[in-house]
C-alpha cells in the first residue's frame, strides 16, 4: 500500500508542477533565410553562364535554378519557414552547355535548423557542407576548363619535287648498275692498255 501512495504522490506533484508552471507560448512567426553560392573560373573576364540548382531532399524536387555568368556570387530566393524543424536541401551545378567547360560535380548538402529563441521567435541557422563530409564549407563551384587539343602542325612541303619512297630504291639500283658498268669498262680499258 505504501508503494501506491508514493506513486500517487509523484503523479500529483507532476500535475501540480504542470498546472502552476508559467509556460511561454511561441509567437506566430515566420523566418526567412537564403542560400548563397559562388562560381569561380580560372580565367578572369570569362562570362560563360553556369546553372546551379537548389533541390529539396525531403520532397525530392527542384525548388529553384539560378544562373551565374562567369565568376561571381548569387543567392537563391529566400526560403520561408513557419514551423520548427530540420530542413535538408541539395545544391549542385548542372552540366554546362558550353563545350569549353566541364561542370563541377561537387554536391553540397544544406541543413536549415529552425528553432525558437528565448523570446519565442523563430530563427533559422544554415549549415552547408560537401556531400559525405562532416566539416562545414562554403558553397563554391569550380568548373574545369577543357583544354582543346592542338592539331599537329603540318610540315611545309618544299616546292622542289623529291623522289618518293619507292623511287629511291629504283634510283639506287640504276645508279649501282651504272657504277658497276663503269668499273667493268675501266677494268677492260686497263687490261687493253697493258697488252
Amino acid at each position: 500500500m505504501r508503494k501506491y501512495w508514493k506513486m500517487l504522490f509523484s503523479v500529483v506533484m507532476m500535475l501540480t508542477m504542470l498546472a502552476f508552471n508559467q509556460t511561454v507560448l511561441a509567437k506566430d512567426s515566420t523566418v526567412q533565410t537564403s542560400i548563397s553560392v559562388e562560381n569561380v573560373l580560372e580565367r578572369a573576364g570569362d562570362s560563360t553562364p553556369f546553372s546551379i540548382a537548389l533541390e529539396s531532399i525531403d520532397a525530392m524536387k527542384t525548388i529553384e535554378e539560378i544562373t551565374i555568368a562567369g565568376s561571381g556570387k548569387a543567392s537563391f530566393s529566400p526560403l520561408n519557414f513557419t514551423t520548427v524543424g530540420q530542413y535538408t536541401y541539395r545544391v549542385y551545378q548542372k552540366p554546362s552547355q558550353n563545350k569549353d567547360y566541364q561542370a563541377d560535380t561537387t554536391v553540397f548538402d544544406v541543413l536549415v535548423y529552425v528553432t525558437y529563441d528565448e523570446d519565442g521567435t523563430l530563427v533559422a541557422k544554415v549549415i552547408s557542407r560537401r556531400a559525405g563530409d562532416e566539416e562545414k564549407s562554403a558553397i563554391t563551384f569550380k568548373p574545369k576548363r577543357l583544354v582543346k587539343p592542338i592539331p599537329p602542325r603540318q610540315p611545309d612541303i618544299p616546292k622542289t619535287p623529291l623522289p618518293l619512297a619507292g623511287e629511291v630504291k629504283s634510283l639506287l639500283g640504276i645508279l649501282s648498275i651504272v657504277l658497276l658498268g663503269l668499273l667493268v669498262l675501266l677494268y677492260v680499258k686497263k687490261l687493253k692498255s697493258r697488252l
